[in-house]
């Protein structure tokens, strides 16, 4: 009987068995089939008996085959060719099954995720909790579209100023060279925990006088409530905790008038120190498209420490009283908030970066005018890239005294040439707060270029009972009629915005393509009773106000149709009723 060397089978079993490299390099030659086949039963040749067999097989001692040779044998040039071809036809026959769709599954089901496009699947792993990090070690395609999702995850992301972990942190990003080119998006703030906080507020109900509910409400001190060792921690966070800078974060407006002390001379040399640290990182990112500023924010380390104290005062409350804690306020975080602000734009204008969107509070603005406590040859600079500007207020309002009209900003071409969007948070609309207003506050637009204005959102108004607006608003849209093609207004039931979209209606400056009326953020209660009110906009104004109406949500969307179907009824039954009497 010939002998029967091993085949790609058993080679292939070989290779999986570590143990089997004691049996390829002797080369046995198995001459009797039987054992071939019982060895290929146990899957491998080193579990023959003696080796820890555990088939249910009976196997014959292992013994040394008669015919043994030291060397393997050589094939002929016919069957090294004949071989060759056979591997050729395996593989041309692997590659045609792994092509093939399954029957039954139309060519998408059985696409694997990792032929999606690049911007899509980067977009997919943006989705994904946790660590975007272990999602780079799947493979080369998802380790290139994880860098972007990675940088989209950043831009969440709070870098406080104040930090020396979170500016560090900062700077191991802006060195990653496969990371900081996907880095679009930057917010900053200054992490402070003002002094008064947290204020609780207690309400409580005292059933008295026929069951009628009476409601009172109280400050109560956070000490009646809190622990002791959480007030330990509360206290060693707001006075025991070193930062960045130290002497920069004791600046407040009120410096100014100072100048000659060496309090303000160390100040400000600091202060400098922290614009070219963080003018230098800026410069890492040559993508960056958005820099936002948040205000009124906590240190991130704190956040622990934070969600403890909410959770006790939470715990403290009973059937007769609430407890609330108020938003943090007061002139410490409001100066930490102007600091900050400041030493952002003073790092843009130093880095000499164009960011096209910019977002910061303000201390004061009025239609086409804002004020701000930053030098003016800064702002120029800055606002020269801008093409979408978004202001919202600061908190609290305890240094507008310092304000003058050399800090006073027009929004004209000469300030923000490329200004195409603009996001108001506030402005004054009130008749009456013309007497609150200061003196060097620029009131009526005048007759220069104003910025290439496409694009206004208005938000929520600072005093929610005016009658009507100041003369002034009206004219400020004006001035943008040439270019002003999209109007949101956010909350409008919170001011006469019926008034204004009869002047949208009626104005010959102004032809909007689209106006957006935006009650998010509104109680449904409250928006059904404006609707149902009687001076509710007309139905004719409001469609000629633009050539397109979007109104949101979708249920107050329905209201206003609703209430429009109901006047259109009653004028029907209204003028019938007419033609009868006569």
């Amino acid at each position: 009987m010939s002998d029967i060397t091993m085949d790609s089978d058993e080679r292939l079993m070989n290779r999986r068995e570590p143990a089997l490299g004691l049996i390829r390099s002797f080369h046995f030659h198995i001459t009797t089939s039987t054992v071939k086949a019982r060895a290929r039963d146990c899957r491998s040749f080193a579990r023959l008996p003696g080796r820890g067999c555990s088939c249910p097989h009976t196997h014959k001692p292992n013994r040394a085959p008669k015919n043994f040779s030291s060397t393997p044998p050589r094939r002929s040039n016919t069957q090294l060719s004949i071989v060759i071809m056979a591997k050729k036809k395996s593989k041309t026959a692997k590659s045609k099954t792994k092509k093939a769709t399954p029957p039954g599954l139309p060519a998408a089901e059985g696409t694997p995720i990792s032929t999606l496009p690049p911007e899509l699947l980067t977009k997919v792993i943006s989705y994904i909790p946790g660590c975007v990090k272990a999602v780079r070690q799947v493979c080369r395609g998802f380790r290139n579209c994880a860098w972007p999702a990675f940088g989209e995850r950043i831009g969440q992301v709070k870098f406080d100023l104040r930090s020396r972990v979170s500016m560090s942190n900062l700077w191991k990003i802006s060195q990653n060279g496969h990371l900081s080119p996907h880095i679009k998006y930057l917010r900053f703030a200054v992490g402070h925990i003002p002094r008064t906080w947290p204020i609780v507020r207690s309400e409580m109900y005292d059933s008295d006088m026929d069951g009628y509910g009476m409601e009172l409400d109280e400050i109560i001190h956070v000490a009646d409530v809190l622990d002791e060792g959480t007030m330990d921690s509360l206290h060693h966070w707001k006075y025991h905790v070193e930062y960045w800078f130290a002497e920069v974060w004791e600046w407040t407006p009120c410096y100014e008038h100072s100048l000659d002390s060496m309090e303000y001379v160390a100040t400000s040399a600091q202060r400098k120190a922290i614009v070219d640290v963080l003018a230098t990182l800026l410069l890492k990112f040559n993508n960056l498209e958005f820099v936002k500023y948040v205000a009124c924010t906590f240190p991130e380390a704190f956040r622990a420490t934070k969600f403890k104290i909410l959770e006790e005062i939470d715990e403290a409350q009973d059937d007769m009283s609430v407890l609330t804690v108020m938003e943090p306020h007061g002139a410490d975080i409001t100066a930490m908030d102007i600091l900050g602000v400041n030493i952002l734009l003073c790092a843009i204008s130093t880095a000499d970066l164009k960011v096209p969107s910019l977002a910061i509070p303000v201390p004061y603005h009025y239609c086409q005018t804002l004020a701000m406590y930053t030098p003016r040859d800064i702002i120029e600079k800055v606002f020269a890239s801008v093409e979408h500007l978004e202001t919202y207020q600061l908190p609290d309002a305890v240094f507008d005294h310092h304000l003058n009209n050399n800090q006073e900003f027009i929004l004209t071409s000469a300030l923000a040439p490329k200004l195409k969007s603009l996001d108001w948070g506030f402005w004054f609309n009130d008749p009456g707060a013309s007497a609150q207003m200061p003196t060097w506050a620029t009131v009526t637009a005048s007759a220069g270029n104003y910025a290439p204005l496409t694009h206004l959102t208005l938000g929520a108004v600072t005093n929610a009972h005016c009658p009507s607006y100041h003369p002034s608003f009206f004219n400020f849209l004006s001035k943008f009629g040439p270019t002003l093609k999209f109007l949101e207004l956010r909350k409008p039931t919170l001011y006469p915005w019926s008034e204004l979209v009869e002047f949208l209606a009626s104005s010959t400056d102004l032809s909007l393509d689209r106006l957006t009326l935006d009650f998010n953020g509104l109680s449904f209660v409250h928006v059904l009773a404006k609707v149902s009110s009687k001076d509710f906009v007309k139905e004719h104004h409001l469609y000629q106000a633009a050539e397109k109406i979007v109104i949101v949500p979708h249920n107050v969307k329905i209201c206003v149709e609703e209430r429009f179907k109901s006047r259109r009824d009653d004028e029907t039954v209204g003028k019938s009723s007419k033609a009868r009497s006569k």
